[in-house]
């Protein structure tokens, strides 16, 4: 039991060295919404990181090799998804438009694609980098957690906002 506990210790400590979530944004002047926002994102991320190293069962020194990389890698497909977003909303806005020239809508189709490519990409190479981390086992069970804690974080998403949505229409749906 002691021995568990001071795994436990450790890997949070390692956790929250490598762990760029932990050193809070200055949020100054930021508008509400927006600060509720980050703190949101602040806090699915820790709960990741913490699901994942109870999911994964890491070693302490796993932990310590795991963490920098993954963060990194998430900071990338971070990165690639708002560059996808963006692009996305560039797209929906310039299609609605009937004269926009088709030759551009036919480029940022295949930017979009592009980034697609990248994040695949990305995630292959993690997985290869992981497997010099992680045991087999670990690194099936890294996939399976990504995608279910996805779709978990998606659902919670969902109910809120459904929550907030029958709060706004009191006698609607009753």
């Amino acid at each position: 039991m002691r021995r568990f506990i001071f795994l436990m210790l450790t890997t949070f400590g390692v956790l929250m060295l490598f762990n760029p979530i932990s050193a809070q944004p200055d949020l100054g002047d930021m508008p509400e919404p927006q600060k509720q926002r980050i703190r949101l994102h602040q806090e699915i991320e820790n709960l990741r990181i913490w699901k994942l190293t109870k999911y994964l069962n890491l070693t302490s020194e796993q932990a310590k090799n795991f963490f920098p990389a993954y963060n990194e890698f998430r900071d990338k497909l971070n990165d690639l998804n708002d560059q996808k977003a963006a692009l996305v909303d560039k797209i929906s806005r310039s299609s609605e438009v009937d004269d926009y020239p088709a030759d551009k809508l036919k480029d940022m189709v295949i930017q979009m694609e592009d980034l697609e490519e990248k994040q695949l990409k990305l995630k292959r190479d993690f997985r290869k980098q992981t497997e010099t981390m992680l045991s087999e086992n670990q690194v099936a069970k890294l996939k399976i957690f990504e995608f279910r804690f996805q779709q978990d974080i998606q659902r919670l998403l969902q109910d809120a906002h459904e929550r907030r949505m029958k709060q706004r229409r009191p006698f609607i749906d009753r």
